[in-house]
């Protein structure tokens, strides 16, 4: 197989064995396990304790930007920048500072 593709990028005609000829096959390497690594025999409690602080961080910090977002959505401000950003894309002419384009509406 890696003869013919060999061929095919330099232009030459791939030379194949003849049937039934003896062809040599390369050992393949072992092939790596797609499972994750398991954890370490030994873990301390800390160190689970330390986990599970990190994620409820993660989750606050999830939660509040889903409640800021819901804010933004109810308030009309999404609404508003997007509009006012596909304004600016579709402007035919570009002012040269787009911070000051939506004053200018």
């Amino acid at each position: 197989m890696l003869s013919v593709l060999v061929a095919m990028k330099t232009g030459h005609t791939p030379v194949m064995p003849a049937r039934g000829s003896q062809v040599r096959k390369r050992a393949r390497p072992p092939r790596m396990s797609s499972a994750p690594p398991s954890p370490p025999a030994t873990v301390s409690g800390a160190s689970y304790a330390a986990a599970a602080v990190t994620m409820a961080h993660y989750k606050a910090a999830d939660s509040k930007r889903e409640q800021f977002r819901r804010y933004l959505e109810k308030s009309g401000v999404l609404d508003t920048l997007t509009k006012v950003l596909v304004a600016l894309y579709e402007e035919p002419e570009k002012p040269n500072s787009a911070l000051e384009y939506p004053f200018h509406l």
